[in-house]
């Protein structure tokens, strides 16, 4: 909010299975201003567990590698909370899946689409993609491309295909040069969408 100059109080909620996290949680709520963080311990694999949020009011939801982690379970458990966040998001709602590796987002995709409209948005970071869905009308075509690519896990010309699709925006870095740049991540999230303006912004979650 600080970064937008937004006059907001941006409520956190923090969802773990360890409740040893709540302590940085804490920490975090002590350095951050018009901030507040509420941790809560849950379980993503529980597909009928204690509903701890409303997932209608929220407008940010963020997987930090979670999902890659717990790729066999998900799929034996019938993908966990995922189906009813994907029936239940808000319109213009995000979820942003942050793994280091991208070999799930194709079904991820399609559960996703099987449950709501979502528009797809893949951020390239490092070796792979993150996955961002906007609720809403689908409309990227190349996003889908790219998931088709991405789906043909034995494909050993992943990068020239993805080269000829992208062109200069696919760039393929020396394992030595493989960092995060936080700055082109932020922009390119910043610049998934464009709304009319709707006055002031709404607190996210």
């Amino acid at each position: 909010a600080q970064h937008f100059a937004w006059d907001v109080e941006i409520q956190y909620h923090v969802l773990d299975l360890e409740p040893g996290w709540q302590t940085a949680a804490q920490a975090f709520q002590k350095h951050l201003q018009k901030t507040n963080i509420s941790f809560h311990v849950g379980d993503m694999l529980a597909e009928k567990g204690e509903r701890l949020l409303e997932f209608s009011e929220i407008d940010i939801f963020v997987f930090s590698y979670v999902i890659h982690e717990n790729a066999l379970a998900l799929r034996n458990g019938s993908y966990g909370v995922l189906p009813a966040l994907f029936k239940a998001a808000r319109s213009n709602s995000l979820l942003v899946f942050m793994d280091p590796v991208d070999h799930m987002w194709p079904e991820i995709v399609g559960l996703a689409r099987r449950c709501n409209s979502f528009r797809v948005v893949l951020l390239r970071v490092l070796k792979g993609f993150w996955l961002v869905l906007e609720r809403g009308p689908k409309t990227d075509h190349v996003a889908d491309d790219i998931l088709q690519i991405i789906s043909d896990s034995a494909a050993t010309d992943r990068d020239e295909r993805l080269r000829k699709l992208l062109g200069d925006d696919y760039v393929v870095l020396p394992d030595a040069d493989r960092k995060v740049n936080t700055v082109a991540v932020l922009k390119q999230l910043s610049g998934i969408r464009k709304r009319k303006q709707r006055g002031r912004p709404r607190a996210s979650h």
